[in-house]
């Protein structure tokens, strides 16, 4: 998969016309502006981008290249518009971290003392910040602490 990549850029870079920061996908948005009516499916289309770009003379396509360079100097440091590409694994979903607004409590359901005992007693579970963006609960250790 790493392999093709580079067309998942390709795709982010194609609605940038004439300012398109990859060369390929440049010489395609002017020079075969037909071929997103022709081939309205992205994996079709970049297919025929790639091989009209092979078969391109070395000295056109460096004026491309160069163009395409030039664009990415002007863009600076302006973010790409990212393609948002949805995981279908199992283990994404096991690590996903929940987004927490600073200073935020978790208050799920209350734990059981850590005994094992099925008693009554309830300890709330509170979080502490240890990261921008991981959590870790605490249960009884706040009663020990204080």
């Amino acid at each position: 998969l790493p392999r093709y990549l580079f067309i998942y850029r390709w795709e982010e870079d194609e609605p940038l016309g004439s300012q398109a920061t990859k060369a390929a996908v440049l010489y395609a948005n002017e020079k075969h502006g037909y071929l997103k009516e022709k081939y309205p499916d992205w994996n079709d289309r970049v297919k025929h981008i790639q091989r009209l770009w092979r078969v391109l003379d070395t000295e056109n396509r460096q004026d491309f290249v160069s163009r395409a360079r030039e664009n990415r100097a002007n863009r600076g440091k302006q973010p790409r518009v990212k393609r948002v590409v949805h995981a279908t694994s199992a283990v994404d979903e096991l690590f996903k971290v929940p987004n927490m607004p600073s200073g935020a409590q978790m208050r799920p359901e209350f734990y059981q003392s850590e005994m094992g005992a099925q008693t009554s007693q309830e300890i709330p579970v509170q979080q502490i910040r240890t990261t921008a963006h991981l959590t870790q609960p605490v249960c009884s250790l706040q009663r020990k602490l204080t």
